[in-house]
């Protein structure tokens, strides 16, 4: 998928899509903190997440039967879907109980109808955010700054031990410079090389100090030394433990910003 429609889009898909299971563990609960850290890290997915849930709400006008009390006490207040500290979603209030059937709150009406609006606002032309979401390959060629030098492909992971978990893609190897995607905790990254640039965390101890940034394979952008792993970590949530083993910088992958 990255080689088709590039990191940022793979990144997105990654931070929205369920795990692979893990055996004796409750799937939804490992899907809750699976979609808690990706979004915490990617402000983007949230957007698709919110419109997810949104669809999925709107589309209980449709729903019958017994699945109807889960799927409306999923979807409804006072249960509230939280992007970190976000009320998404309002919802269903269960306050009646009826023979086969279960009665939606004023509130639930009101998200449904609102709902519907969005959607159908939506339908007539592409969202506002979409430029955001989607990869424009020609766009982001003209902004991102190129690298000449560097050495054949090698594989990084987006970092995942402190939160916010992951790492941003920057257009050129400067915190400041335009951000244009990010890749969720632990995801793979292919980068061809380093250069130095501006510290992305001066003030972190060492090594995560570094003026390092990794150039992206496909040439989508750039990625600190900060934010970066040479293999997968687990979640720290203390911040006390060690950063997890630092990104190789090869002499020979050292190139320069073109």
């Amino acid at each position: 998928m990255a080689g088709q429609f590039g990191h940022r889009v793979a990144g997105l898909v990654a931070a929205v899509t369920n795990p692979e299971p893990e055996p004796g563990r409750d799937r939804h609960e490992q899907y809750r903190e699976h979609v808690a850290e990706a979004l915490a890290g990617s402000p983007w997915a949230r957007v698709i997440k919110a419109s997810d849930f949104t669809d999925n709400g709107v589309g209980l006008v449709h729903t019958t039967g017994p699945k109807l009390d889960k799927l409306a006490s999923k979807y409804a207040a006072p249960r509230l879907l939280h992007v970190r500290g976000s009320r998404l979603c309002p919802g269903y209030r269960h306050n009646h109980s009826m023979a086969g059937s279960k009665e939606l709150s004023r509130e639930f009406k009101i998200g449904i109808a609102f709902s519907i609006i969005l959607t159908i606002v939506a339908a007539s032309s592409a969202p506002w955010w979409w430029k955001y979401v989607v990869h424009d390959s020609n766009a982001q060629a003209s902004a991102v700054a190129g690298m000449s030098g560097g050495c054949a492909p090698f594989q990084v992971f987006a970092q995942n031990r402190w939160a916010p978990v992951g790492t941003a893609i920057q257009d050129d190897p400067n915190v400041l410079s335009a951000q244009n995607g990010s890749f969720p905790g632990n995801m793979s990254i292919s980068v061809n090389g380093w250069v130095h640039g501006r510290p992305a965390y001066p003030t972190n101890t060492p090594p995560w100090n570094s003026d390092i940034w990794f150039h992206l394979t496909d040439g989508a952008g750039w990625v600190s030394f900060p934010g970066v792993r040479a293999v997968p970590t687990s979640l720290d949530p203390t911040g006390l433990a060690n950063g997890g083993v630092p990104a190789p910088t090869p002499p020979k992958c050292e190139g320069a910003v073109q």
